[in-house]
């Protein structure tokens, strides 16, 4: 099966990241960059994004909500989900 390619809105949705971010962290190499479909397409392998948010620690947000990010065989943007206060 061929990787799926995803446009940059869709991994902006998922990453839950801006444009601009994404662009930063791609100079930084802290994101993968995106391949060129044509002059003016560009895209991501969804494969890419799926190890990309894999290797990311847990997020916790402020007010101890826990982020959880999905990549399945169709686009699943983030979901909030509540989490108990961490102890320690």
């Amino acid at each position: 099966m061929a990787d799926r390619i995803l446009r940059q809105k869709d991994v902006q949705d998922i990453a839950r990241l801006s444009r601009s971010t994404i662009y930063r962290q791609v100079n930084a190499g802290t994101f993968p960059a995106p391949v060129k479909l044509t002059d003016r397409l560009i895209g991501w392998h969804g494969s890419t994004i799926s190890e990309w948010l894999a290797a990311r620690p847990a997020l916790i947000a402020p007010g101890g909500v826990l982020i959880f990010m999905r990549l399945q065989s169709h686009i699943q943007p983030g979901r909030l989900a509540s989490s108990p206060p961490l102890s320690g």
